[in-house]
């Protein structure tokens, strides 16, 4: 066992600034779990669970992980819940993510054709709680809290809300049955999710990750956009070939448009002007895409996109729409003032589509488990990075660095470098996450509150240890601002780097 000190810095939208040190244990246990070398053909067995009540996370040490094609070693927590799943995978001498809670269980799934090695785990390492922290406060000017992913999973029924600076899960929200679709307003203030299940929409306020309203919807809906101006949301309907129009101050349907068979995806113009609705009539080999007027909510032209259209995307400048059309293996690219295809890029049954904030690249979700990533100045594939299994919902945060690739199959979180575009985490999802839409917020900034005697003194913090530290406040005012002490303000939120 041994102890790591940190310095921390408490960065608030306001102008606070606090410093301090924490200290934290990781504690090393050789441990000896593993199968038969050979493992048996159609073999189903979960081992006895890895625990340490004292843990707040856990990661395993490898010596050999060697799985035959389409096994599957799937490692769970207490409750059952995929953190990861490991298939055709052949590693030595490996560590794991680490994982948030006390308890990892392991399971080894085996069809009936070959074998191979299987697995030995020789030790299991733990982080645990701060023992202690200390605060000074200064002042510093203010600066934007960083974005948040929202990952809707469908089996599970909720919401993953994963703080992107380190990449931890910091709520869950539960939503309605089956959730799909995924939009967050332009200020970060509201969650849209798309309900498949029951047929409505769920709105999440970002400031207490709770569930304030939900709004009627057509039948099955899928894909959900919101306007640039943040007043309308677009809900596409799948099962009743329509898309629903929402007024965002009042959470009333204003309209509903007509689109084409089994309409999917759903992407607005940056000017607010245009809807882009992919229609992905199954068994059609010509799926189009409607384009709707947002002034008269009007289907104003139909484009002839590719087989079975599901992902859309506009670029920063309006000037392209990139469609991901999984019947017909390719991504099409339609030029926004004509409403013609220009170009089409072969990929193999893509899925999630979504554009970088400088419009230089285009990043594809696709059924070969990675993501492949398009050069938007000549439509060619620039490179492809592997990922999680089922890959579905994609985005990139808004200033450009890091993709999120969010993994169905395997309920967790791919987080790409866009610069090396190498996976530098795996954050785990609820079951069968897919997140079909823009879920990374913006930056919010929020200016400093006044400060007065109507602020009072902190009582009560939270430091959880993950990947990184999260500072909770627990006393607010009215306007919801959290304080430090008599006479000092600052707007929320409040985040730890180290």
């Amino acid at each position: 066992m041994y102890k790591i000190t940190k310095m921390i810095i408490l960065l608030v939208a306001g102008m606070c600034l606090l410093t301090g040190f924490v200290t934290t244990t990781t504690a090393l246990t050789n441990i000896l779990v593993e199968s038969d070398h050979a493992y048996a053909n159609n073999f189903d067995y979960i081992w006895p669970e890895i625990s340490r009540p004292e843990a707040t996370q856990m990661r395993l040490h490898f010596t050999k992980l060697e799985l035959d094609f389409d096994d599957k070693l799937i490692l769970l927590n207490k409750d059952g819940n995929k953190l990861v799943t490991f298939k055709d995978y052949n590693n030595e001498d490996f560590w794991t993510e680490w994982y948030t809670g006390n308890t990892i269980k392991v399971k080894l799934e085996t069809n009936r054709y070959e074998t191979a090695y299987g697995f030995k785990i020789d030790q299991v390492e733990i982080r645990t709680n701060p023992e202690s922290i200390s605060m000074d406060i200064k002042e510093t000017p203010s600066s934007s809290s960083a974005p948040f992913a929202y990952i809707t999973n469908g089996g599970s029924n909720n919401v993953s809300v994963i703080d992107t600076v380190n990449n931890t899960v910091i709520a869950v929200v539960d939503v309605g049955s089956d959730p799909f679709g995924v939009a967050v307003a332009p200020d970060g203030t509201k969650v849209y999710v798309a309900n498949m299940g029951s047929n409505n929409i769920s709105v999440i306020d970002t400031a207490t990750n709770s569930v304030t309203d939900t709004i009627d919807a057509g039948i099955n809906p899928r894909g959900i956009a919101v306007s640039p101006d943040g007043t309308k949301i677009y809900v596409v309907n799948s099962a009743s070939n329509n898309v629903s129009v929402i007024d965002t101050v009042t959470n009333n349907v204003t309209a509903s448009v007509t689109a084409g068979g089994i309409p999917y995806g759903v992407a607005v113009n940056p000017d607010g002007k245009k809807v882009y609705v992919t229609n992905g009539d199954i068994g059609n080999e010509n799926n189009t895409v409607s384009v709707i007027d947002t002034i008269s909510n009007n289907v104003i032209a139909t484009v002839t996109a590719g087989g079975i259209p599901y992902g859309v995307a506009v670029t920063p400048d309006g000037t392209k729409v990139y469609v991901a059309n999984w019947g017909s293996d390719n991504v099409s690219i339609i030029d926004t003032t004509s409403n013609n295809i220009t170009a089409r890029v072969n990929i193999t049954k893509p899925v999630g589509i979504t554009v970088s904030p400088d419009g230089k690249k285009v990043y594809v979700t696709n059924v070969s488990n990675n993501l492949s990533v398009i050069d938007t100045a000549n439509n060619t594939v620039t490179a492809t990075v592997n990922v999680g299994s089922d890959p579905s919902g994609v985005a990139v945060t808004p200033d450009g660095k890091k993709v999120y690739v969010v993994n169905s199959g395997s309920n967790n979180v791919s987080v790409i470098d866009t610069a090396s575009n190498i996976v530098i985490a795996t954050v785990p999802a609820g079951n069968t996450p897919r997140a079909f839409g823009q879920f990374i917020s913006g930056s919010v900034s929020t200016s400093a509150a006044p400060a007065g005697p109507e602020c009072k003194e902190i009582k009560d913090y939270l430091p959880v240890y993950t990947n990184g530290v999260n500072l909770n406040i627990i006393n607010q005012i009215a306007g919801g601002h959290p304080t430090l002490k008599d006479g000092v303000c600052f707007g929320p939120p409040a985040r730890l780097f180290w």
